[in-house]
């Protein structure tokens, strides 16, 4: 790995952020589920609010697959060196990284030959928004706390 000429810089514990990132996921999947559930005992027979409360087990395997997705970005993102004085900076990307790139791999790989890829995708990305958002109050939180080990680069 090459020395940064900046002096401040660090490289941030790669299996933490990964499973920060995959538990974030998972409890959002989690709250995800739940509000499915309480949609299918109100809703009606028709309706959107109706649909997502069918999509129960649905959520559940996609929240599994985004989570999945979430520790390899998280795994992947915390190899990049990161400003310590701006760790919201580093979250908030990762956090977006999170919301959107399993759910965008997914749809372009069911896309093409799955006539309801984009639910598929939608679906995740509920599930992968909802951890983004967790990870995103979560991984500050374990940096100040000192739970995150990182490297000088």
């Amino acid at each position: 790995m090459q020395k940064s000429a900046r002096s401040g810089k660090v490289l941030y514990g790669r299996l933490a952020a990964g499973f920060a990132a995959a538990a974030s996921t998972a409890v959002g999947t989690v709250v995800v589920i739940g509000l499915s559930l309480v949609a299918r005992a109100t809703s009606g027979m028709s309706g959107l609010w109706w649909m997502f409360g069918v999509l129960t087990s649905s959520f559940a395997v996609l929240g599994g697959i985004a989570a999945v997705g979430a520790f390899l970005t998280g795994f992947v993102r915390a190899g990049y060196v990161a400003d310590p004085a701006a760790p919201a900076r580093w979250s908030a990307m990762t956090a977006l990284f999170i919301a959107f790139a399993t759910p965008a791999a997914l749809y372009i790989v069911t896309g093409p030959w799955l006539t309801n890829g984009l639910m598929v995708a939608v679906s995740t990305l509920l599930c992968s928004a909802a951890g983004a958002l967790i990870f995103l109050l979560v991984w500050p939180l374990l940096l100040r706390a000192g739970a995150v080990s990182s490297i000088d680069v």
